[in-house]
């Protein structure tokens, strides 16, 4: 990855203190963030503090949580960037219906053959407030929302979620349900094989966190049908089980979405998560450019997830994304005229560390990304760009739902090889 072409001394020339980021390999860029090695420029000097960046706007009016590369849990501030050693987290807004997320004591949790300790065990964000779930007897079991306290979903999507912790469990059972309350029907059953922890059944997953031993268990159902009750059933869903058996659960989440988002801790009322939304005021860049942006998908939101982009308002821009169905997409507009969209496989996965690049230059443009590429040799330019923003497509459309790990914006045109080079 990022084969160096010799430019690093020029770099070095021109501003110094470079280190040895791989990005400068290619001339030192206009932009620069890279949330892996805290290095950041706007057309200047490198700061190691992205809040510190020339002309950054970030805004989240609330709380939220990002995930580190050994899979525990960061509680940020209202209004702080979720920078991690993965990168940066932007996601959209969304809410969780679920209430008492990590009070599975309370009596919005309905429990049969348990015995519950309240905050036994170490969660997934390092705090003692997992809960302790214990077969009393071998009998039938159950732990589950409230049919009482169901919980009422708007929209023809729902989201599931909630962490466990195998702690003497054995066996292969459907443990975990999403059940239409209202209509009395079992839309996705997952079936937890609790020595591989792996899941089974159509809309269910499972994803370790790191190295650790919490995994996250995924129901999701896209023909909900809207105005329905929602229950969740969490590790028993009404089987003859073993007395003693244990687990520990914490923080669980219904969304109306048709893909989960990261955890929102509620108590007596659902709670929203408000959107990340980055933008950088630049000026002095002018056309042409080369954009480079390294991510991380979290989730497949089967619509665009904006990675990179730069603009002058309304139909003046260029960005670079992840497209409907997982590839690369570039695009550029000028005067509300696409001189640019292509789109090229293969598919990025999730969970693991992709990279694209796009050349914007005047009847030259080329997007290059996993191995594969796409030239358009008409294209006019947009006006010279006012912002950057990341994450998102136009500043706060398209949001990522993943960790932007560096981006970088260059003040001139790549040749194919270093496209593809830098792309690797």
């Amino acid at each position: 990855m990022f084969i160096g072409l010799g430019l690093g001394l020029v770099a070095q020339a021109i501003y110094g203190g470079v280190g040895d980021n791989a990005l400068n390999d290619y001339g030192t860029p206009f932009f620069l963030a890279d949330f892996i090695e805290s290095e950041y420029r706007n057309n200047g000097p490198l700061t190691s503090s992205f809040t510190a960046l020339t002309g950054l706007t970030f805004t989240r009016a609330s709380t939220g949580y990002a995930q580190t590369a050994a899979g525990v849990l960061v509680p940020f501030a209202s209004g702080a960037p979720r920078i991690t050693d993965k990168g940066l987290l932007i996601e959209g807004a969304m809410t969780n219906l679920c209430l008492r997320s990590q009070e599975f004591d309370n009596a919005f949790w309905s429990k049969t053959n348990i015995t519950l300790s309240a905050d036994a065990g170490i969660a997934p964000d390092g705090t003692q407030t997992a809960d302790l779930f214990t077969v009393t007897s071998t009998a039938v079991t159950t732990t589950s929302i409230a049919t009482g306290s169901a919980v009422v979903v708007s929209g023809t999507n729902c989201a599931a979620t909630v962490y466990v912790e195998n702690v003497s469990r054995t066996g292969t059972n459907a443990s975990f349900i999403l059940r239409d309350h209202t209509a009395a029907t079992n839309k996705i059953t997952g079936t937890l094989n609790w020595d591989a922890m792996t899941i089974s059944g159509t809309g269910a997953s499972i994803a370790r966190l790191g190295s650790t031993n919490w995994y996250r268990i995924t129901l999701v159902d896209s023909a909900w049908t809207s105005g329905n009750a929602a229950i969740l059933y969490v590790g028993s869903i009404g089987l003859s089980l073993t007395a003693g058996q244990a687990w520990h659960a914490w923080g669980a989440q219904l969304e109306a979405a048709a893909f989960p988002s990261s955890y929102i801790p509620t108590t007596t009322t659902s709670a929203t998560r408000a959107a990340d939304v980055a933008s950088i005021a630049v000026s002095g860049l002018a056309y042409p450019v080369t954009m480079f942006a390294e991510f991380e998908r979290v989730v497949d939101t089967a619509t665009n997830e904006g990675l990179l982009g730069m603009g002058a308002g309304g139909g003046e821009f260029s960005e670079v994304m992840i497209n409907t169905i997982d590839v690369a997409r570039g695009v550029v507009q000028d005067g509300g005229a696409a001189q640019i969209d292509q789109s090229i496989g293969n598919t990025y996965a999730l969970g693991v560390t992709g990279r694209m690049a796009m050349r914007v230059a005047a009847n030259d443009c080329r997007i290059q990304g996993n191995g594969n590429a796409a030239t358009d040799a008409t294209a006019t330019m947009p006006d010279a760009p006012t912002s950057i923003y990341i994450g998102t497509r136009g500043g706060s459309g398209s949001p990522s739902f993943g960790y932007l790990r560096r981006a970088a914006v260059y003040g001139r045109a790549f040749s194919d090889a270093e496209l593809q080079s830098i792309s690797a």
